[in-house]
């Protein structure tokens, strides 16, 4: 009997199991899929394991610096001292922004925070990555936080460290932690962000030309001298029920019927409740749909967080740590006037005059504001068409 050679074995035995994936998947179309998840979450898992070696990497570093109560670790043996000074510049800087508006509640932020300064491993030898060797020249660091949010990463060229850039960074990330320990509505309200600082030109600019040609007229009311209508722009109304401060039932019925009309996919329970509201004309489904549907700003997002920045500099130190404490059940205005340490009237009052202080345009507006306004212009054109922005 004639024996079938090996290579041949192996070529018939190959084909047998391509044509058995192939039946395989024609039986399951879903194969494809499923193999593109596996291998999604295969690479996820590997960068995982990267991230977590180096963390455990990264807390066995000595202790360089401290700012407050946050640790810097780093090898003073590899990162040279021009890369140490800058961080120490940025933070400073960082921390020059965050006094006067976090007061003494920055050093419960930084509590227990721990950031590292490391050779940027894209730039090592494979042999070296995981811990350069003393001595080395290197041309780029890595200043990163833990991996959990929020997460801080700069990349530091050690020949020309830029201390701007480490100082925005840090800032930053400072005002996205501080907006993570704000009450549930405040933190809605400014979308989990405390800017740290004040005065900012180009954003009242901005936000003067969108009350000027406003979707609302309480915004211009605003603007002529109403600090009721500043307050209404401002969402700070009694229990946050924007809805019943902004339109009256005539116009909160049409809204919703145009809004029920241009989107099913609000949720279960929605497509009944706004059948209620256009054939049965009720009320308070009218209500409940426009409530529902209903996620729009009369002015730009940050001119929330720059009141919010008024009232916890006006607060003075301890008006964050006030803030973080204040019960969930407050509604914005009450939470704003226990930032300030008084009624909210005279942080609003303060963010108003700013505004109209910046009526005189500059010569063409910058790329941030035009940024700022495209995005604030979807949102409102995105609320229009009974869509989420």
């Amino acid at each position: 009997m004639c024996k079938v050679p090996v290579l041949l074995q192996r070529v018939l035995f190959a084909g047998l199991i391509s044509a058995t994936q192939v039946r395989a998947q024609e039986t399951d179309p879903l194969a494809s899929h499923r193999r593109a998840v596996l291998a999604a979450k295969a690479a996820f898992d590997s960068a995982r394991e990267r991230v977590q070696r180096s963390e455990t990497r990264n807390a066995t570093l000595p202790v360089i610096r401290r700012y407050g109560t946050l640790m810097l670790r780093g090898d003073t043996t590899v990162v040279p001292r021009g890369v140490v000074a800058a961080i120490d510049s940025g933070f400073a800087d960082a921390f020059r922004h965050a006094q006067p508006i976090l007061g003494s509640g920055l050093d419960s932020l930084l509590l227990g925070e721990s950031f590292s300064i490391t050779p940027a491993e894209e730039g090592l030898p494979p042999a070296e990555r995981g811990g350069a060797k003393s001595g080395t020249a290197l041309e780029r660091f890595e200043l990163r936080s833990a991996f959990r949010h929020p997460i801080l990463y700069v990349l530091v060229e050690a020949h020309r460290p830029d201390e701007e850039r480490i100082s925005y960074s840090v800032t930053d990330w400072l005002g996205t932690k501080a907006g993570d320990r704000l009450p549930e509505r405040l933190r809605r309200w400014v979308q989990n962000y405390v800017p740290l600082h004040v005065n900012d030109a180009a954003m009242d600019r901005l936000t003067f030309m969108q009350m000027r040609r406003g979707i609302h007229p309480v915004t211009g009311a605003c603007l002529d001298g109403s600090l009721a209508a500043c307050k209404s722009s401002l969402a700070i109304v009694a229990g946050d029920d924007t809805v019943a401060a902004w339109y009256d039932l005539e116009t909160r019925r049409r809204i919703a019927i145009d809004a029920s009309r241009a989107s099913i996919r609000w949720g279960p329970g929605f497509r009944e409740t706004a059948d209620d509201c256009i054939v049965r004309r009720s009320d308070s489904a009218c209500t409940a749909v426009m409530s529902w549907a209903h996620n729009v700003t009369l002015v730009p997002r940050d001119a929330h967080r720059d009141v919010l920045a008024r009232a916890l500099k006006q607060g003075g130190d301890g008006a964050f740590t006030r803030v973080m404490q204040g019960p969930e059940s407050e509604d914005i205005g009450t939470l704003l006037a226990r930032a300030a340490g008084a009624p909210v009237d005279s942080a609003v009052s303060d963010w108003r005059r700013s505004v109209l202080a910046s009526r005189t345009p500059s010569p063409a507006p910058n790329g941030r504001e035009v940024v700022i306004l495209f995005a604030f212009t979807a949102a409102v054109a995105g609320f229009a068409t009974g869509r989420r922005p």
